[in-house]
């Protein structure tokens, strides 16, 4: 299981312990800690069972009203008829230090119709880069991304545009645009433009938890259907940064660290940053 990822660019992770189990955690970039555990959640009169990541968010002394929101969201993920299975274990690049998502789905009052609901976060992982490998030199080079797109791959369901919704975080100052076609809807990460004074560091950074992407339509009656979700970034100056590459060193060894790391993440993140599939058989479902 992979851990959130540190989303401030200037903490480390710390453990902690969480609610009635052990837990890793991480400062987000607003001061909130956040820490990841797994939950056995059952299917209520079928039988079968799943296993699926729950992201606990601990409040910081910044938002007096979080506690309230989190047990809010954990008694709505129970009372609700929470469906599907996921199809492969969770695929997160750099163990889910740059991006980690989740995807879960919920029935609806349509029986031709699922709800879809997005957990993101954005970190800032450091990578140890090889220099020199016959005299074994290395070099750690910390970044972030400043844009990236999410992709469901769909079977035997839509998305229309129109039931899709934007993503926003104000606290971080980005943006999640849908794009794309009923049967490959897109999602575009990037920086608000018009509020750059809350972001400066013009990364994606900090978290999105449990919110609705929008409504799934199934192609036929009694159908199962398939949701891939994956997250891609480009390689290239224009959308990675390094994290305090402005620190006194010359252009040259500016120009060198850039380099590197854009050969690295290439070999590393060429086809995806973060991949998970949910499968939903309503044949499995009372």
């Amino acid at each position: 299981m992979s851990q959130l990822p540190n989303t401030d660019p200037n903490q480390s992770s710390t453990p902690l312990s969480g609610i009635d189990q052990q837990v890793n955690s991480s400062t987000l970039g607003n001061g909130t800690q956040a820490a990841q555990g797994s939950e056995n959640i059952q299917n209520q009169g079928d039988g079968n069972s799943f296993v699926r990541d729950v992201h606990i968010y601990y409040p910081s002394k910044k938002d007096s009203n979080f506690s309230e929101k989190l047990e809010s969201s954990l008694l709505k993920q129970r009372q609700e008829k929470l469906v599907g299975k996921k199809i492969f274990p969770d695929d997160h690049k750099f163990d889910g230090r740059l991006v980690i998502s989740e995807i879960t789905l919920y029935e609806t009052d349509n029986y031709k119709k699922l709800d879809v609901e997005l957990t993101i976060a954005f970190g800032t992982p450091e990578v140890k880069i090889p220099v020199n490998t016959l005299l074994n030199r290395t070099m750690d080079i910390k970044f972030g991304i400043k844009n990236g797109e999410l992709y469901l791959h769909l079977k035997n369901v839509n998305m229309p545009l129109s039931q899709r919704k934007p993503l926003i975080s104000q606290e971080n100052n980005w943006v999640g645009t849908p794009l794309g076609l009923p049967n490959s809807p897109i999602w575009e990460f990037k920086i608000n433009n018009e509020m750059m004074s809350v972001n400066e560091s013009g990364i994606l950074y900090g978290f999105l938890g449990n919110v609705n992407l929008g409504i799934l339509e199934l192609l036929e009656e009694n159908t199962c259907c398939e949701v891939e979700a994956i997250f891609k970034i480009s390689i290239n100056r224009i959308y990675i940064k390094i994290i305090d590459l402005d620190d006194g060193t010359n252009k040259k060894h500016k120009e060198t660290k850039i380099g590197l790391l854009l050969r690295y993440l290439k070999d590393e993140l060429e086809n995806y940053v973060s991949k998970v599939a949910i499968r939903y058989d309503p044949a499995t479902i009372s």
